[in-house]
């Protein structure tokens, strides 16, 4: 073997031995800093590096973010079940440490929770809306693009094990160059076919799912509840779809959406009114009863539900009684007299009882009544005939 011939060769064992012991470039996870640092034994993280070793969750949260708060408690069970293993789970967030260093005195969290204000992991991981989450092995290789709330422990053990082929789980790693400095997309609208495992993302100027019911993706665009959809025949049973745009141009970028559900699908959107079951939220006649506490620090408006025993946020009463269509089975209309926003941190089990009770705890009560609700009907060609 000439010397040239063996120089390639050395290379090319040196090469694979490198990649035995590391990630491959296609599957390594972008790199990040983060400057400052809570709950954990360091004060920063100057690079991925420093955690070679650990299967790292990055859960990417905001205090304003209702579905992120709402998984906290979950995500601190994990954190707990883990605390043993050589699992790190890090919350990151981009608000300054004026919010999250008050916000950790009232509510607690397992997790480390990482402020990049500079957004170099966000940047790194191209997130554009909350809760968005990225499992991260041993060795530095990405193994899965995971929703927070559909984490499971099955998946921190094979990772642990040095058992995951990435990627695993989760829904599309597309585009496959993370790291990459993306084009800031300054406005998008897409409908696609259905992908992976449901997930639904939000954030302040992004709206996003995969995989959502045409029902529940409908009554999204149209920012209403999903029972004040009349769908008889839905053309599709689901689908892809995203929104962004500035906070400024939301609500046209709304419409504009909304007009191409139609063009798309074939079907008609049209607004229906008619008188049916409701209940009143209204206050407890209870005369101690406690009531709702005005909105606190961190906490920006919107209110999220989650495991269907849940409800945490700030919102005005009227928002609040939206949100508890689902859990009470019909529409709910605010009849408690109260301004301005509220926080709200309910917790219950899923039988009737369990939830009036809760309610009660913070001064609320259900009342039945009959009042005139506004639907939107969705009809096809076909439907109409």
């Amino acid at each position: 073997m000439d010397g040239r011939l063996s120089s390639v060769v050395i290379a090319a064992l040196a090469a694979i031995a490198l990649l035995a012991d590391g990630a491959s470039a296609a599957n390594k996870a972008p790199n990040f800093k983060i400057a400052k640092v809570y709950n954990a034994p360091v004060s920063e993280i100057k690079s991925l590096a420093d955690l070679r070793g650990k299967v790292v969750f990055l859960d990417f949260w905001a205090t304003w973010c209702g579905p992120c708060v709402a998984g906290i408690p979950r995500m601190n069970r994990l954190a707990e079940s883990f605390k043993d293993q050589p699992v790190i789970f890090i919350s990151v967030t981009d608000e300054s440490p004026d919010v999250i260093g008050p916000y950790l005195k009232t509510h607690e969290m397992k997790t480390w929770v990482g402020v990049d204000e500079a957004k170099s992991s966000f940047k790194a991981y191209q997130v554009t809306t909350r809760p968005e989450g990225f499992l991260i092995g041993k060795k530095g290789e990405l193994l899965a693009r995971i929703y927070p709330d559909h984490l499971q422990e099955s998946q921190l053990r094979d990772a642990i094990a040095g058992k995951s082929a990435p990627p695993i789980g989760g829904v599309d790693m597309s585009p496959s160059n993370f790291g990459a400095t993306p084009s800031k997309s300054l406005f998008e609208l897409s409908i696609s076919s259905p992908s992976g495992e449901t997930i639904w993302m939000t954030g302040r100027d992004t709206l996003e799912a995969h995989s959502r019911s045409f029902i529940g993706a409908v009554a999204s665009i149209w920012d209403v509840d999903e029972t004040q959809i009349i769908a008889e025949h839905p053309p599709v049973e689901s689908l892809n779809f995203r929104m962004h745009s500035s906070s400024e141009t939301f609500a046209m970028t709304r419409d504009l959406m909304k007009r191409a559900i139609q063009s798309t699908f074939g079907v008609t959107a049209t607004p229906e009114s008619k008188q049916t079951e409701v209940y009143l939220l209204a206050l407890s006649t209870a005369a101690q009863a406690p009531r709702p506490s005005p909105g606190t620090l961190g906490l920006k408006t919107g209110i999220m539900s989650s495991g269907g025993g849940r409800l945490v946020g700030k919102a005005t009463m009227a928002n609040f009684a939206r949100a508890l269509w689902g859990t009470a089975g019909r529409p709910v209309i605010d009849d408690t007299g109260l301004s301005g926003e509220y926080f709200i941190d309910l917790e219950w089990h899923k039988d009737d009882s369990d939830f009036a009770q809760a309610l009660a705890t913070v001064g609320l009560r259900l009342v039945p009544a009959r009042r005139k609700v506004e639907y939107i009907r969705f009809e096809t060609a076909a439907s109409r005939k």
